[in-house]
């Protein structure tokens, strides 16, 4: 597992840790990668193309001892167990207001990693939606990517990313090279 810098938010104990990575062993997945000693990053999570996405995600923070907060679906997160390990409901059909939502989190909190998929669906959404781009380049924090490897079972904690504004441009040259390395069980459900 990654070590934690000082700066990094963080969550559990070591025996919350030890559970997490138990379970990550006897699901046969690993972590590849170092999280960077920041307080604040958005954390850019791909592909989403299966149920076990989210499953594998929270027992990977769990492992890792990473506190983090993260964009959900409205009926995922209505449960008070989902708000309590950092679920933010996401209303789909209320597309208003998110981004600047998600930008104040950013800047009322002194630490603050927020987790989410920018394809917003476990369907094939190209091109995906830009939702995260602006509020990394709104709230000023670097973007961390992070895939999600069925095939390989691996969690690869990738690049940070520091938006420089042009949105066509980094994802040519900064986003797309990254996870377009990545091999999927649904590749037809990923694209860009």
């Amino acid at each position: 597992m990654p070590a934690l810098g000082d700066r990094v938010p963080r969550q559990g104990n070591a025996l919350t840790r030890a559970v997490g990575r138990g379970v990550l062993r006897l699901l046969r997945w690993r972590v590849e990668g170092t999280i960077p000693n920041r307080d604040k990053l958005l954390v850019v999570v791909a592909p989403h193309t299966t149920g076990w996405d989210f499953p594998i995600a929270m027992v990977t923070l769990l492992a890792i001892g990473v506190r983090a907060s993260w964009l959900g679906i409205d009926w995922v997160v209505r449960y008070p167990f989902m708000k309590t390990i950092g679920g933010i409901s996401v209303d789909r059909g209320e597309r208003q207001g998110l981004v600047p939502r998600a930008i104040a989190e950013f800047k009322n909190r002194s630490q603050y990693f927020l987790g989410l998929s920018p394809e917003g669906s476990r369907q094939k959404v190209v091109p995906w939606k830009t939702g995260f781009y602006r509020i990394a380049v709104g709230a000023r924090v670097p973007m961390l990517l992070v895939s999600i490897d069925q095939h390989n079972k691996v969690i690869r904690i990738g690049p940070l990313i520091y938006p420089s504004g042009n949105y066509n441009a980094d994802m040519d040259t900064l986003i797309r090279p990254f996870y377009n390395e990545y091999v999927d069980r649904y590749s037809d459900r990923f694209g860009f």
